[in-house]
C-alpha cells in the first residue's frame, strides 16, 4: 500500500481526517510539488495532528518538522500559512483589507439544498461551530440545530435491523 495512504489510514484511526489530505498529498508527490500551501487553520480538524509537529519557517509558513515524518508523512509536502489563525481572524482581516465579499463567496457545503449550504454535512457543521453561522439560511440553521433529532427519528429502523441480526443470525433466519 502507498505510504501516504497508509499514513492517512493510521491518522484517521486516531481522529477525523478528511480524505482530501490523502489525495492531495499523493497528487503533490506525483507532480514533485513540495511546499504546497494548505489553508489548515486553528479551528480545522487537521490542526490536532499538526500543532505539536510543525515549525515556523523563515517565510512565515508552518511546515512539518523533519524529525517527525513517520505517521505524519501525509503532511510532508505541504506548508501551512494560516495554521495559527481562526476563521474569525481571517474574516476580520478580510474586512480590514477590503476583500470580505470575495472571502464570503468561498464554498464549503457537500450537500447543498437549492444552491445554499445544507447545514448538516460535516463542512457545514464545522463552519457553524467555527462561528460562521451568519452564512447560513434560516432553513439551514434549523436543519443544523435539529440534525440530532432527525437522526434519532431514523434510528428505530436501523436499530431494529441491528437487533434482528443479533437475535437471529443469518443461519437461523428463515428465507423470505
Amino acid at each position: 500500500m502507498d505510504e501516504i495512504t497508509e499514513s492517512y489510514k493510521r491518522l484517521k484511526q486516531k481522529a477525523h481526517l478528511g480524505s482530501q489530505y490523502d489525495w492531495l498529498s499523493r497528487y503533490a508527490r506525483s507532480k514533485n510539488i513540495s511546499g504546497l500551501e494548505l489553508s489548515v487553520h486553528v479551528d480545522d480538524k487537521a490542526y490536532w495532528f499538526l500543532k505539536d509537529n510543525v515549525e515556523n519557517s523563515m517565510n512565515g509558513h508552518w511546515k512539518l518538522k523533519a524529525d517527525v515524518l513517520g505517521v505524519l508523512k501525509i503532511f510532508s509536502c505541504f506548508t501551512f500559512p494560516l495554521l495559527e489563525i481562526s476563521k474569525n481572524d481571517m474574516r476580520e482581516e478580510a474586512q480590514k483589507r477590503g476583500f470580505i465579499k470575495a472571502l464570503e463567496r468561498s464554498w464549503f457545503c457537500f450537500n447543498p439544498v437549492k444552491d445554499k449550504p445544507c447545514g448538516t454535512c460535516n463542512p457545514c457543521i464545522y463552519t457553524m461551530e467555527e462561528g460562521m453561522g451568519y452564512r447560513f439560511t434560516r432553513d439551514a440553521t434549523l436543519r443544523y440545530k435539529t440534525r440530532h433529532i432527525r437522526k434519532m427519528a431514523r434510528a428505530p429502523r436501523y436499530l431494529s435491523k441491528v437487533i434482528q441480526r443479533r437475535l437471529f443470525p443469518v443461519s437461523t433466519r428463515k428465507a423470505t
